[in-house]
């Protein structure tokens, strides 16, 4: 939203609408994903899943999000709260989208211990301090 502003506050109102109908797409889209996985359980053959007792679980996130949203909405007092939870929960679905792209689980993390991560780390630190090196110079010659 910080970009609608440089174009002024008629495009500020819009970027913001248009922001937020976009976080609100995440309810109908995830309650559907939730429904496709349940029926593809339910038809898998016998014996090779557990049944859950629910016929349609609903994600707790969704529930979360409905609910911060709503409280945030509600007491606006809470928005500084809600803009660093906003900042924190950012980071983690990074470091969630990482694991999923990499393959890896909690399980597979314990298994292999803390030293591969630590190594990782310290070759990611350098590179990403490289890489904003190079994109601010490339920023000042351009």
């Amino acid at each position: 939203m910080r970009h609608g502003l440089a174009y002024g506050p008629d495009a500020l109102l819009i970027a913001t609408t248009v922001k937020l109908a976009r976080s609100l797409w995440i309810i109908p889209v995830a309650c559907l994903a939730s429904y496709y996985h349940q029926a593809e359980r339910r038809n898998a053959p016998q014996g090779q899943v557990v049944e859950t007792k629910a016929r349609f679980p609903l994600p707790w996130f969704i529930l979360g999000f409905v609910g911060l949203a709503g409280l945030v909405w509600l007491l606006p007092a809470l928005q500084p709260l809600g803009a660093e939870l906003f900042h924190w929960s950012q980071r983690a679905l990074t470091v969630a989208l990482f694991l999923i792209g990499v393959g890896m689980v909690p399980a597979m993390l314990k298994q292999v211990g803390w030293r591969p991560l630590a190594l990782g780390v310290s070759l990611w630190i350098p590179t990403a301090a490289l890489s904003l090196l190079a994109l601010k110079f490339w920023m000042r010659v351009s």
